[in-house]
């Protein structure tokens, strides 16, 4: 069990995190992919992506293409209509693909 100190220092580790993914964003001139993001602020690929939903999660207009990478898009509605755009496209394939596998799976027994 992770004592409260442990859980505070890891919500400020978080929130320094966010910060820092915030600034390489908001301060590049291009689409940043995860690996250099993870570079610029010493993490890993996947806490990047972590942090890039969270603070997408929490409004911040980050936009990513697939190939790409992500980048701030505050005055860019076009790019976050279509990172929107793929989101949904993407959650409908999910959604319908769990839907075949359930009832593959309750349908055979």
């Amino acid at each position: 069990m992770e004592t409260p100190a442990y859980q505070n220092a890891k919500q400020l580790n978080n929130a320094v995190s966010q910060r820092a993914v915030l600034r390489v964003l908001q301060s590049a001139s291009r689409w940043l992919t995860d690996e250099r993001i993870a570079e610029l602020v010493n993490s890993t690929e996947r806490a990047a992506r972590l942090i890039i939903r969270d603070l997408r999660r929490a409004g911040h207009p980050i936009a990513s293409e697939s190939g790409r990478g992500y980048r701030w898009a505050a005055d860019d509605p076009e790019a976050m209509r279509a990172t929107i755009a793929d989101f949904r496209s993407r959650g409908n394939d999910l959604f319908e693909t769990a839907n075949a596998m359930e009832k593959g799976i309750f349908e055979a027994v």
